[in-house]
């Protein structure tokens, strides 16, 4: 009988214990990632098997607006001072390519087209401070420093208008 009772209590602990597979590990986890291309994803389209865009954040919120005060208060800045040290113009040029990155990226989950006039002035945006990673930014004189805060406020202007937005 005690060998019994002891055969059956291992049964009990054996079936008893063993961890059971949830839903979430049959069908895979579905994370609140804003990189993911599941269901739980506000940037995937609706349907079976319909995916997010690689590498495009698909969160609710625009990207570009939180960025866009902080480089306009650097360029009127620069622009009042009337000169630049190339460490402060290294720091402007990686916020500039952060603010045009969040553009592209609200443009793009928003649909509008690129008919090749945004990207040009970005890039000429980008090559004004000398574009590219590494390195200290292109020393610029006052007058370019005028230039590029016409073409960032141009550059605004035409994100805001393309997402029905009021200027900034």
């Amino acid at each position: 009988m005690r060998r019994v009772m002891v055969l059956l209590g291992m049964a009990v602990m054996l079936f008893g214990c063993r961890a059971r597979k949830s839903s979430d590990q049959t069908t895979g986890y579905q994370t609140g990632s804003p990189y993911t291309g599941r269901s739980d994803s506000s940037a995937a389209d609706s349907g079976v098997g319909a995916t997010g865009i690689a590498g495009t954040n698909s969160g609710a919120t625009l990207e570009a607006p939180q960025r866009i005060p902080g480089v306009l208060a650097a360029l009127s800045q620069m622009k009042a001072a009337g000169k630049t040290d190339r460490a402060n113009l290294t720091a402007l040029r990686g916020n500039l390519e952060a603010m045009v990155s969040g553009m592209r990226d609200d443009l793009r989950r928003a649909g509008q087209a690129d008919t090749g006039t945004f990207h040009d002035l970005a890039d000429s945006v980008a090559g004004k401070l000398g574009g590219g990673a590494g390195g200290l930014a292109k020393p610029l004189n006052s007058k370019q420093i005028g230039e590029l805060s016409s073409q960032v406020q141009r550059l605004v202007g035409g994100y805001n208008a393309a997402m029905g937005r009021q200027g900034s």
